[in-house]
């Protein structure tokens, strides 16, 4: 809304050259910006204003200028136009109100492998915001569990296994309910069977598997039947409209990230470094990837249009940052680091 309120009389000797826009912001819905937003003229300097307050930016020359709100949360929007045009006339305040609109955080739960039940690691099941931690699986005869991950509807999880207490003991995959109970092993193979992903629909199941001459990424039916062999790389994710699967291969030096069709077919090279791209992650659309690379001299997240363009670091620690994981509104990222001597999620 934009309104004009006089400040006296623009004409004759004396006359007002100038005139002012008063901002209003208005803020509704859940998880509100915590931090308020701030406020530009014609892309100059950014001035503060909180959620739900008034601003007076006086001195503006008569005419039209491009006002903007920055600062917005992800999980928030402006409901108006954004930047807008707003015209200054002299003497005169001009009132514009920014309306914004937030929603919760859809932070779902978060599967996890953690040593604090002793032992080489078991898998945990806990809140997106890290509240309501439970213990999944149990040790058993197992050296160690790892690459959790939660099935599409949330009732299972699957992960490796380096059990010694069944024929033929390697590292497989297993799933498990994610009360814990009913506990399955789908791959019996001599190789080792890592880092098992679910496909959109959660009917497939992508995964990698070492024979001895490098990591290869396979898939397979939900139960374990059907598998077959997809192509060379680690660290599989199904894209969400389930027809591509992202990896990482360092078969050729450097490890990079890539795509490939389902079908085995179209394998394409996302990224070019000198360093290592390492397990890249879909975001919910489909239209980003997550990743984490080493190639600004540590591990840290980093995110990229799904085609590899327009590549953007999103952590800068001295810690090893990893496993990026994305929230199912996509607007979080859940991750692995070390920052602070042993590693957590954050």
């Amino acid at each position: 809304m934009i309104m004009a309120c006089s400040d006296g009389d623009s004409g004759g000797p004396g006359a007002a050259t100038t005139g002012a826009i008063q901002v209003v912001t208005s803020t509704s819905g859940s998880t509100p910006d915590p931090d308020g937003y701030e406020v530009t003229v014609n892309g100059g300097a950014a001035q503060a204003v909180g959620g739900d307050a008034t601003l007076t930016i006086p001195d503006l020359a008569p005419g039209l200028h491009s006002l903007e709100l920055t600062g917005v949360a992800v999980n928030c929007a402006v409901s108006d136009d954004n930047p807008r045009t707003v015209d200054v006339v002299a003497g005169e305040t001009v009132l514009t109100t920014f309306s914004v609109s937030c929603v919760a955080f859809a932070t779902g739960k978060i599967a996890f492998r953690s040593r604090r039940a002793g032992g080489n690691g078991l898998i945990f099941l806990m809140d997106g915001d890290g509240a309501n931690v439970e213990q999944v699986t149990t040790g058993g005869s197992s050296p160690q569990q790892d690459f959790p991950n939660l099935s599409p509807d949330r009732s299972k999880i699957l992960y490796t296994d380096w059990r010694a207490d069944v024929p033929d003991p390697s590292a497989d995959i297993y799933v498990v309910n994610a009360d814990g109970s009913n506990v399955t092993r789908l791959t019996d193979d001599p190789a080792a069977d890592w880092d098992a992903v679910w496909s959109p629909t959660g009917q497939m199941i992508a995964f990698q598997r070492d024979r001895g001459g490098g990591w290869e990424i396979y898939i397979m039916n939900a139960d374990g039947s059907g598998v077959r062999r997809l192509t060379n790389g680690r660290g599989p994710d199904w894209s969400p409209e389930g027809g591509k699967i992202s990896f990482y291969d360092g078969q050729d030096g450097d490890s990079e990230i890539y795509v490939i069709n389902v079908d085995g077919t179209e394998r394409t090279q996302l990224t070019e470094n000198a360093v290592g791209d390492f397990r890249p992650a879909w975001s919910p659309d489909g239209n980003k990837i997550a990743f984490d690379s080493d190639r600004d001299d540590n591990f840290d997240i980093y995110i990229m249009d799904a085609d590899g363009a327009n590549v953007m670091r999103l952590t800068d620690d001295p810690g090893f940052d990893s496993g990026a994981t994305w929230s199912p509104d996509g607007l979080r990222i859940a991750f692995s680091s070390d920052r602070n001597g042993n590693n957590e999620i954050y």
